[in-house]
């Protein structure tokens, strides 16, 4: 035969468990000094502290998060008073690979054509330079399409070279592509210097 104690250890294990497990409802704003919500079938609010991720008037429908014996508003449907949220574009706008323009003292590696295009607010460059004879580190490559350049030096990426030599890789407002900061680099022909890197240009 089950006991009583056995039953209320039960129930009480169950209760926990539901009060562990988020569940979300549509409630109104009754207060916001403090903040109170009444949540939908009920006729009066939620006892105790509400949380927001944001804070909507009195009166406004809004979305509750209802975890562990708390609730949290988690988001608000729009009103006349509520800032306009940012339409999205219709599409990435995105470029076919296109060839960067190798400086002069340093060749293409063959398979690895220093390349670059554009993603959405990204720019993407790939491929690697090899230094010849007058390869200056100051000037490893240029970028051809102005408007994927930065207004000043900008820091674009790091790279390892062939001879396991490390590197910080920088874009001026010309669009040189050099080797700046910390560097390892020699001054061995022959060299292969990666160029592969993902930065977003720096506009202001």
């Amino acid at each position: 035969m089950i006991g009583l104690d056995y039953l209320v250890s039960t129930i009480a294990r169950l209760s926990a468990r539901v009060d562990l497990t988020p569940s979300f409802q549509w409630a109104t704003v009754t207060a916001t000094n403090p903040l109170q919500v009444r949540l939908d079938g009920m006729t009066e609010p939620l006892a105790g502290a509400v949380d927001a991720l944001v804070m909507p008037p009195v009166g406004r429908r809004v979305m509750v998060m209802v975890w562990n014996r708390r609730a949290i508003i988690m988001g608000a449907l729009r009103g006349p008073d509520l800032p306009e949220i940012p339409k999205m574009p219709d599409e990435i706008v995105s470029t076919d690979w296109r060839p960067l323009t190798v400086s002069s003292g340093w060749g293409e590696v063959r398979g690895h054509t220093p390349s670059f295009r554009r993603w959405g607010d990204l720019v993407i460059i790939s491929g690697a330079v090899e230094r010849r004879v007058g390869g200056y580190l100051s000037s490893l490559a240029t970028m051809p399409d102005a408007a994927l350049r930065p207004v000043g030096t900008q820091f674009i990426g790091s790279s390892v070279t062939s001879h396991g030599q490390a590197s910080e890789l920088y874009m001026s407002g010309s669009g040189v592509v050099s080797v700046q900061g910390y560097t390892a680099i020699g001054d061995d022909p022959g060299m292969i210097v990666p160029l592969s890197c993902v930065y977003m240009p720096v506009k202001k």
